[in-house]
């Protein structure tokens, strides 16, 4: 952690209470924890080493419990978990197209979540799927505007309310609203207002880019499992950032039922993703067997440098 990072811990029952305990470098207990959080009080809990320099480096360990012994009698109990990072604010950083989870107390006022895209971006298509309550999003693109609030809402300033739950943000907004360039990146901040007094809410949210090309890429996050289908001779690209910063591209190629994938590297980072050079069956860095489902392949250093 840096002096302007901050840890935030989450834990949001789906079906049955819990609570969870936080231990820094040590094996966290109902009895021996630095920080606690529990759905009746404070479900969320940060480290901050500003204000606390003893969190600043070192592991931590969380211990999920039911609040209470009857709990274990049902069945389904179920809960989602959440550790993250922030570095200047305390907003949860979107996906494309993954599920983030989140929850309202009526205490709790508001919840703020950010979504990186590039200014090239034709649309965004948001998706908030309300659980249990009933919440408002108040989205802002205007970057000045980092957390929305009701008076903030002026669509000529870039910022508008929705209680849709499912929105698309043109991209005629989006330009108006992103000026970093064509190369850079702009940031969405959305605000989750419960609307229903002493009532808890759960929601859900998505956001995804969408460009309209002839054939789009689609970004490849660390860790997530990326689903899709294809139909016969329909090609899917894909591209994941190496630790060297030079994307490596990916196409997946239908073969009856048995795709194959073909990968390639980008090597000329001043291209935009539309310029990039696309894998072929002809021309490749590496390809799979034509297998089942395709195989997951890994590249190697010796790979890398042909």
């Amino acid at each position: 952690m840096t002096n302007e990072e901050e840890i935030i811990i989450q834990l949001t029952p789906q079906n049955g209470k819990f609570k969870f305990a936080v231990k820094h470098d040590g094996e966290a207990t109902k009895t021996d924890f630095d920080k606690e959080g529990s759905i009746n009080g404070h479900y969320t809990v940060a480290f901050n080493p500003v204000k606390e320099p003893e969190f600043k480096e070192g592991e931590f360990n969380i211990y999920v419990y039911p609040q209470d012994t009857d709990d274990l009698k049902k069945s389904g109990m179920s809960y989602t978990f959440l550790m993250n990072y922030f570095i200047g604010s305390h907003h949860i950083y979107l996906l494309n197209d993954q599920p983030t989870v989140g929850f309202l107390s009526d205490k709790d006022k508001i919840g703020y979540y950010s979504y990186a895209f590039r200014a090239e971006t034709d649309e965004i298509k948001l998706t908030v799927t309300k659980v249990t309550g009933n919440v408002e999003a108040i989205i802002s693109l205007n970057q000045e505007i980092s957390f929305p609030t009701r008076n903030d809402v002026n669509d000529e300033n870039g910022v508008y309310s929705t209680k849709y739950e499912k929105n698309t943000i043109p991209s005629s907004m989006i330009r108006k609203s992103c000026k970093h360039g064509e190369y850079g990146y702009c940031k969405m901040t959305v605000a989750i207002y419960p609307t229903e007094s002493g009532k808890d809410s759960q929601y859900i949210l998505t956001a995804k880019a969408i460009r309209k090309e002839t054939t789009p890429i689609s970004k490849v996050e660390n860790g997530v499992p990326q689903h899709g289908s294809a139909k016969a001779n329909e090609w899917q690209y894909y591209y994941f950032k190496t630790s060297s910063a030079e994307p490596i591209t990916a196409v997946i190629v239908p073969n009856g039922g048995d795709p194959n994938i073909f990968v390639s590297l980008v090597t000329d980072l001043t291209l935009k993703e539309s310029e990039w050079d696309r894998p072929t069956e002809a021309t490749h860095l590496k390809k799979s067997e034509d297998t089942f489902g395709a195989d997951i392949l890994m590249l190697t250093k010796t790979d890398l440098e042909k």
